[in-house]
C-alpha cells in the first residue's frame, strides 16, 4: 500500500519531468525505492493478469 499512497505525487513528478524532456528524471521517479512505479510491478509479480 505504500506505493498507492504516494502514487498521485509520483505520477505527477513523472509527467512533469517527461514534459520537460528530462528522461533521467523520469527514470529516477520510476525507480525511486520509496515511491517509484517499479514497486507496483514488484508487488504484482506473479499475479495472474499482470
Amino acid at each position: 500500500m505504500t506505493w498507492a499512497q504516494g502514487a498521485p505525487r509520483t505520477l505527477d513528478a513523472m509527467e512533469q519531468t517527461a514534459r520537460s524532456g528530462d528522461t533521467a528524471g523520469v527514470w529516477r521517479a520510476f525507480t525511486d525505492q520509496e515511491s517509484g512505479l517499479n514497486r507496483l510491478g514488484f508487488a504484482c509479480a506473479g499475479i495472474a493478469g499482470w
